[in-house]
C-alpha cells in the first residue's frame, strides 16, 4: 500500500462529510427526502451524515446530490479543495 493514503482517504472522508452537511444546511432538503433518494431510513442517513457506521456507498451519493444542486464530482472537487486549504 502507498505510504499515508490510508491517512489521506480518512481526511478526504472527513472533508466529503462537512462538504455534504454544508450543501445540506444550503440546500435545506430535509433528510427523510435524502434518505428516500438513497434508499435508506433517516435513522441510516443520519448515522452517515455523522461518520457512524460505514460510509456512503456511491451509488447513494449519487443519488442525493442531484438534490443539493451538484454532482459527486463537484462534492469531491469541494472535498479537496478543502483539504488543500488546510494541509501544508
Amino acid at each position: 500500500m502507498i505510504p499515508g493514503i490510508e491517512e489521506h482517504a480518512r481526511q478526504l472522508h472527513t472533508a466529503m462529510l462537512t462538504e455534504l452537511r454544508a450543501a445540506i444546511r444550503t440546500a435545506r432538503v430535509p433528510r427523510i427526502e435524502l434518505a428516500r433518494a438513497a434508499g435508506m431510513s433517516t435513522v441510516t442517513m443520519q448515522r452517515r451524515l455523522t461518520g457512524k457506521g460505514r460510509p456512503f456507498l456511491f451509488g447513494e451519493l449519487v443519488a442525493i446530490c442531484p438534490l443539493l444542486g451538484m454532482s459527486i464530482v463537484d462534492l469531491a472537487v469541494r472535498a479537496e479543495v478543502a483539504l488543500e486549504a488546510v494541509t501544508p
